[in-house]
């Protein structure tokens, strides 16, 4: 008996495509659910959905902050007013990094490789938005990696409290938007 099939159309490739790309999402968040930091905390619930689709794009992930502007500031510590997200290369052993050019080149090229796509997708979250520079997210460098975070974040510690927090919001709604657009470009 011989079977025949027939070709998928368009629609059925596209719906296939999006069906296989949900499965990598989850199996995603399934991992990062399971991640925590050396303390043994969860990824903070604000930014968990940035680091699944940063993952999603390739993007290795370190650490990161959801920000939480309405937290106490204390003499300890300030609390972050505004989310970010480390990306970097898989760490080497610091030995082998001194001793080992060709594995730092190695590292640098991913890192490279890391950069270009983390701009890449700037340029195309950008191409149609208009929102202040300091609002806009841009890459922090970071030893070989980077921190993906609003452009403003490093000089928000320098206002007072009640600014700190109005920022710290907008800078929230800028990756919760980029986020959006990344799982939007991903299920595409």
């Amino acid at each position: 008996m011989k079977f025949e099939t027939t070709p998928l159309s368009v629609n059925e490739q596209s719906e296939a495509k999006r069906v296989e790309q949900e499965k990598k999402l989850q199996d995603i968040r399934e991992v990062i659910e399971k991640t925590t930091d050396a303390i043994e905390h969860p990824i903070e619930a604000g930014i968990k959905d940035s680091v699944i689709l940063l993952s999603a794009f390739g993007l290795r992930t370190s650490q990161s902050c959801g920000g939480h502007p309405d937290e106490p500031r204390s003499e300890e510590r300030a609390p972050a007013r505004a989310p970010w997200v480390e990306i970097y290369p898989k760490e080497p052993d610091q030995e082998a990094w001194y001793e080992n050019e060709e594995l730092r080149k190695e590292v640098e090229a991913e890192s490279l490789g890391y950069r270009t796509k983390a701009l890449n997708l700037f340029a195309e979250f950008y191409q149609d938005r208009a929102v202040p520079n300091e609002v806009r997210l841009g890459l922090s460098p970071i030893a070989y990696g980077f921190r993906i975070q609003s452009n403003g974040l490093d000089s928000l510690e320098s206002l007072p409290d009640q600014q700190q927090t109005e920022k710290g919001q907008l800078y929230k709604k800028e990756m919760e938007d980029f986020t959006e657009f990344l799982k939007k470009k991903f299920l595409a």
